[in-house]
């Protein structure tokens, strides 16, 4: 339509385009098909529309429950939301998010996780990540404190160039990155840890490294 209209697009133009139409909800995902994307008029693909403050509730208690402990600002920073419209989503989730403070910043939780012990925290963190760019684990949070010495956050995005790299996690602890080379039969995957890690920590790493040959179907390496 718009080369119709004399303004022939860009593969970037029309991007921008097909989000900003997303936006404003005039148009959604509609069925995946292979290598493109589809989309379909949002009145014709969105059969029940729910009201705002369901909504609302909905994408807060979702954000809190994939994320773990955060705070209203990390909602309204990943979502877009003024905090008026985050706050609304608290109330309208009600029971299904709990409140915690820690060191004088409020928090926000799924229901049962407060009274974890420290012994289930150290299972979950056990087994070492080899997390990809990009991962929620490090953008889905306005405050990168807890899990990343913001001192090494330039080693993941190199330039503050918005592309970042595979992260290398262990104990809860973005320690560095990583990157794969594949051959027919082989994958080596390379870690560039931000500082000395120990021997037992290489070995710890080794398990992920096979996991991601068998996804890939090839004999993985860890260098």
């Amino acid at each position: 339509a718009c080369a119709d209209a004399g303004l022939p697009l860009d593969n970037s133009q029309t991007g921008h385009i097909l989000r900003d139409l997303t936006e404003l909800m005039a148009i959604v995902f509609a069925d995946p098909a292979p290598k493109t994307d589809v989309f379909a008029l949002a009145d014709d693909w969105v059969a029940e529309r729910r009201d705002p403050d369901h909504a609302l509730g909905e994408a807060v208690s979702r954000f809190v429950a994939a994320r773990g402990p955060v705070t209203r600002q990390d909602i309204g920073k990943w979502a877009y939301l003024p905090m008026g419209a985050v706050d609304e989503g608290i109330d309208a989730a009600g029971d299904a998010v709990e409140r915690v403070r820690l060191a004088g910043t409020t928090y926000l939780v799924a229901p049962g996780t407060v009274d974890l012990t420290d012994a289930q925290v150290d299972e979950a963190l056990a087994r070492p990540l080899l997390l990809p760019g990009f991962d929620e684990y490090i953008i889905g949070y306005g405050s990168r404190a807890p899990q990343l010495d913001e001192s090494f956050l330039n080693r993941i995005v190199p330039g503050r160039n918005g592309v970042f790299k595979p992260m290398v996690v262990i104990d809860g602890e973005i320690v560095g990155v990583w990157a794969k080379k594949a051959t027919a039969k082989t994958v080596t995957v390379t870690i560039e840890p931000f500082t000395k890690i120990t021997a037992a920590a290489k070995r710890r790493l080794a398990g992920p490294a096979q996991d991601y040959g068998r996804f890939l179907g090839l004999e993985a390496t860890l260098a």
